[in-house]
């Protein structure tokens, strides 16, 4: 089964009375189980696909699915309740809450699958990526490391079908962008989730059996003009 499924895929924005070309994918897949590592530049357009795969935003043509659900058919509040209940995001600036502890951050990520709270799961996960011995403590006692770990573990507990992650470990040293990414697959494999991970980091994607440059599956590259 394909996890994700991109044919015809365009994206392009309005700038200065003509359209700027930011994603154009002609044909691109992930299977199911699979862990794929898109690297490139800055600007590339990576994080744009990444909210289209998720969701976040519609592109401007082309046909998007993920795990067989086409989401280019679904309106705003369809596609809030599926990557609620499939897909599990972990971002480069963690967006935890500040206030909650990590195992209520953890415990809060349920209520997007609309999960009833489940302290001894949420337990486990922060266990399986090594904060066993964090769990009361806040975002701001925490380093920087250990948050994105929370961020993972919050990710996970929804049980989704697909975990992306945009740029995880922008903001770690590179001994620990190695345990959060090790972490980070370890626990995928575990809970059976597909994972495509982007990045710019050697370090990062030499950790990853499938590497794809995204200047290979994006022409609107080739043609200068990709900048999200």
């Amino acid at each position: 089964m394909k996890i994700i499924e991109v044919s015809d895929l365009l994206m392009t924005y309005p700038l200065d009375g003509h359209a700027l070309t930011v994603l154009d994918i002609p044909a691109w897949s992930v299977d199911e189980g699979e862990q794929v590592a898109l690297f490139g530049p800055s600007g590339c357009g990576k994080s744009t696909l990444l909210h289209i795969i998720a969701g976040l935003q519609t592109p401007t043509a082309g046909t998007v699915r993920v795990c067989g659900q086409q989401l280019t058919t679904m309106g705003e509040a369809a596609r809030d309740r599926f990557r609620g209940r499939r897909i599990g995001y972990v971002f480069q600036n963690f967006n935890l809450l500040q206030g909650y502890t990590a195992l209520d951050n953890v415990l809060v990520g349920m209520t997007f699958s609309h999960q009833r709270p489940d302290r001894g799961a949420a337990e486990a996960l922060l266990a399986e990526v090594g904060l066993s011995d964090r769990l009361r403590h806040y975002p701001a006692q925490m380093s920087i490391g250990e948050q994105q770990r929370v961020a993972i573990a919050r990710a996970l507990v929804k049980k989704p079908a697909l975990i992306l992650a945009d740029e995880p470990t922008g903001s770690l040293d590179p001994r620990r962008s190695g345990d959060v990414v090790a972490s980070l697959q370890a626990a995928c494999r575990k809970h059976g989730c597909s994972l495509l991970l982007v990045s710019h980091e050697p370090e990062v994607i030499a950790a990853f059996q499938r590497r794809i440059a995204f200047m290979d599956l994006n022409r609107a590259m080739a043609a200068g003009e990709a900048l999200a």
